[in-house]
């Protein structure tokens, strides 16, 4: 018959693998954690009344045609090509821009809220913040284990 092992000796066995799915979860946490925080509080989208002020703006530029200065409203830019009206927020905390093209005669009006570039920046915010998080906790154990050495 089998002894069965102690949970300290399953424990010194697997020492190593346990501290390596540890650390494995809690950088997983971490950068969960720091991709909500820059989702949430750097990358904001644009409301609805945010974005009928873009549009209205795009729609007063375009009145505008032949005038070289155009009244827009303060927290928002304007760029112009011979195509195209973008109307952005000038606050680069927020995302989402409103495009307006002529077709068929007609100023056809696009929301374009910028999700992909928006997920991909805070993806890499969160790993940054995690390797950072990384960096620190070598060094603070890197002193720990030279100090163990020198006694």
């Amino acid at each position: 018959m089998k002894k069965r092992k102690t949970l300290k000796e399953i424990y010194s066995q697997h020492k190593k693998a346990i501290q390596i799915v540890i650390l494995v979860i809690l950088a997983i946490v971490l950068f969960i954690g720091d991709y909500l925080v820059s989702w949430n509080f750097m990358f904001k989208p644009l409301n609805n009344s945010q974005f009928e002020l873009c549009e209205q703006a795009a729609r007063d530029v375009y009145a505008q045609k032949g005038n070289v200065i155009v009244e827009v409203p303060e927290d928002f830019s304007v760029s112009m090509t011979t195509t195209t009206i973008t109307v952005e927020s000038s606050n680069i905390l927020y995302r989402g821009r409103v495009i307006a093209k002529l077709q068929n005669g007609e100023l056809v009006i696009t929301r374009d809220t910028e999700t992909v570039s928006s997920i991909i920046l805070s993806m890499i915010i969160g790993a940054i913040f995690v390797l950072v998080e990384f960096l620190i906790a070598c060094v603070i154990y890197d002193k720990k284990i030279k100090k163990k050495s020198e006694k």
